[in-house]
């Protein structure tokens, strides 16, 4: 269950340049990028979330038991990913698992979870919350992924 996450997420929140650049050699707008290189509030509004919720109508079902209800951005340079889980899986569903799984996935952390402040995700069973977790770079690496 939790790949079927992952790819949803993966798929969704990584995008194509159109060109193989480093990081580096991009230009760095500091409207949109703090100095460390996150993504600011403001770059999350205009061009990240929009791209990300183009084509999508939320609540958007990953599969018969995991329904991504929304997603959005902020405070800061935040991202929150927000699922509804059924009773069937979300035993399957723990906070170190989400942690393990989103850490280990190079690309996602690459295009995500490095360039953010943190990246949240919320799991509820169907309306009765479960847990968040709120993955980060410092987080990755103090587990040693």
């Amino acid at each position: 269950m939790y790949k079927a996450i992952i790819s949803l997420v993966a798929g969704t929140l990584i995008f194509g340049t159109g060109f193989a650049a480093r990081a580096d050699d991009i230009p760095r707008d500091p409207a949109l990028f703090t100095p460390d290189g996150h993504y600011t509030e403001k770059n999350l509004f205009l061009n990240i979330l929009p791209r990300e919720r183009e084509g999508r109508q939320f609540p958007l079902r990953v599969s018969e038991d995991v329904v991504l209800s929304d997603i959005s951005a902020g405070p800061g340079s935040v991202i929150t990913n927000v699922f509804r889980l059924s009773k069937k899986v979300s035993g399957d569903h723990t906070p170190y698992g989400v942690l393990k799984n989103i850490c280990q996935n190079k690309a996602l952390r690459s295009s995500m979870v490095d360039k953010l402040d943190s990246y949240r995700f919320i799991y509820y069973e169907e309306e009765r919350y479960l847990f968040s977790v709120d993955v980060t770079t410092e987080h990755c690496k103090s587990n040693g992924w």
